[in-house]
């Protein structure tokens, strides 16, 4: 577990020169008032634990859509959650990998990291530091972004077009159905947009 440990410590005090820190666990860094850019780091470990591949996760946390997403039960609370992510690999073109193997110098993959973490995910998070921006990139072809069948119709709802919002939801919901079915967390999302669209006399 070292090995492993010694490689996320290395990741994190490079980017720590990225301004990112660590917030609960998770590496962060400010991009707007009440918007944090996310940096995950899922990794595997192979060959018997000689050999550990890093998987980047890059994301935005719109604090005030992620508080209409909890009140209305599309998600739990968490401190750790991005509102909207994609894997780090979809944004970089030579698709990487990041591979450190016990008893070499990690230094040169996690150069390697942080100069794509500086050329793709920091414009990542410019494009997406404001709300407008992040409904622009879902709404763009071939968009890989996760977490937009709830983000929509929570940004609807917390500008106050709560008929808007519910017919996004039931939109996606509908998806859901044809696709992976429709799940008990956003069945209950639905219930608490219809109760909005009531309650406002709008819907």
């Amino acid at each position: 577990m070292s090995f492993v440990s010694d490689i996320s410590k290395a990741i994190e005090a490079r980017m720590a020169a990225l301004q990112f820190g660590r917030r609960h666990g998770i590496l962060w860094r400010n991009v707007a008032p009440r918007t944090l850019g996310f940096l995950g780091l899922g990794r595997a470990t192979y060959e018997r634990g000689t050999v550990a591949t890093v998987f980047p996760v890059v994301g935005v946390r719109f604090e005030d859509v992620y508080g209409v997403q909890v009140k209305l039960g599309a998600i739990p609370e968490s401190k750790t959650n991005p509102t909207l992510s994609v894997p780090l690999h979809y944004l970089v073109p030579e698709k990487p990998e990041y591979r450190f193997r016990v008893g070499t110098d990690p230094r040169e993959e996690v150069e390697r990291l942080a100069s794509h973490i500086r050329e793709y995910a920091l414009p990542f998070y410019e494009r997406n530091s404001t709300i407008d921006g992040a409904l622009e990139s879902l709404a763009a072809a071939g968009s890989y972004l996760s977490g937009g069948a709830q983000f929509t119709p929570a940004v609807y709802y917390l500008r106050g077009d709560y008929p808007r919002a519910l017919e996004v939801a039931e939109r996606e919901a509908a998806v859901m159905d044809k696709t992976r079915g429709n799940g008990k967390v956003y069945q209950q999302f639905l219930a608490g947009l219809r109760a909005a669209a009531a309650q406002s006399g709008k819907g």
